[in-house]
């Protein structure tokens, strides 16, 4: 069964109310409720016993990922990372949710069409829009799965895909192969510098993995993990990077940037300082929008730590027989 079939009534009820009905309610769109409610009830979906690792019972048999937490968090960036700051003033890019109408982007968006971003939009009706659910569902998974609270700002406003706008320029998601030139210049775009670019990059691949479903030419592999703790948000990534041991070649390549190594080599020995500065970061990432945000949410007691998290999200042993890393 479906979880987002056994939702207690009152999360799903309130999760789901129309938009057109909510705007009389203390659930309307932008209010403090409908995001406390929102990530109520997008950490059920990732609560289960090893959820923050491996998600089969509430994934499709088909999908190429069954690590959901990971693809929130890749969903998120993927959602926002089109974002210009040259862009007009009257532009729409960037946290829009138009990522549920591009998936046949297959270099850039391969996967999520059968994972979590088919769940938001079957949430097309809840109260808050498919932009929000996208940037809160990839904040639950940092967080849930033992990373930093970041701050959360309601508020994206839903474009493409409603007749709103033209789709998003193409190629404005950085590849992993891509030359650090090339990578630096998207961030740039964006409006994020190379701290940002090294810690939402790498410091993401604390979760997940490379799959060759998705990424076959990196891997033939149908799951290679990022590090020894791919259920776990903490800073061994950065470990695994300074031992030249990387699923994917733009982590290891930014490790060879005399500017860029010191920071990581400062995460891979202090994860308070990588915690401190993913949670910027992240933030910065999330607020790719030229909509006009509310004032912050709290969601402290709304996104409790995944129970057995460490027994649950270190299965994997590095390094796995058979699999050459790149690096």
């Amino acid at each position: 069964m479906h979880l987002l079939n056994i939702l207690p009534a009152t999360l799903l009820s309130l999760l789901l109310l129309p938009h057109s009905t909510t705007s009389q309610t203390s659930n309307t769109f932008g209010s403090a409720t409908a995001s406390q409610t929102a990530a109520r009830a997008l950490v059920f979906l990732l609560e289960a016993p090893g959820n923050c690792l491996h998600t089969p019972a509430d994934l499709p048999p088909n999908s190429p990922s069954m690590n959901m937490a990971a693809l929130w968090i890749r969903a998120a960036f993927h959602d926002a990372a089109p974002f210009s700051v040259n862009d007009p003033a009257s532009s729409t890019v960037g946290a829009d949710g138009s990522l549920l109408y591009e998936f046949n982007r297959t270099e850039e968006n391969i996967g999520l069409d059968y994972s979590i971003a088919t769940r938001f939009r079957n949430q097309n009706n809840a109260s808050m829009s498919d932009a929000d659910i996208i940037a809160l569902g990839g904040l639950v998974s940092v967080h849930h799965c033992g990373g930093p609270q970041i701050t959360w700002r309601p508020g994206r406003q839903d474009g493409n895909g409603r007749g709103l706008r033209p789709p998003n320029p193409d190629n404005r998601i950085p590849l992993a192969d891509d030359t650090l030139p090339v990578v630096r210049a998207h961030f740039k775009r964006m409006g994020l510098d190379d701290i940002d670019m090294v810690v939402l990059t790498t410091g993401s691949h604390t979760m997940g993995g490379v799959h060759s479903a998705i990424s076959p030419r990196f891997t033939n592999q149908s799951f290679v993990p990022f590090d020894n703790t791919p259920g776990v948000f903490d800073n061994d990534i950065f470990k695994h990077v300074l031992r030249n041991r990387c699923a994917l070649p733009i982590d290891c390549l930014f490790a060879t940037d005399p500017i860029l190594r010191p920071h990581i080599e400062l995460w891979a020995s202090d994860q308070t300082a990588f915690f401190d500065q993913y949670s910027k970061s992240f933030e910065k990432m999330l607020n790719l929008t030229r909509s006009r945000l509310y004032p912050a949410v709290d969601l402290t007691n709304m996104i409790p730590f995944h129970r057995n998290l460490e027994a649950e999200g270190t299965e994997v042993v590095f390094p796995i027989e058979g699999v050459t890393y790149v690096g």
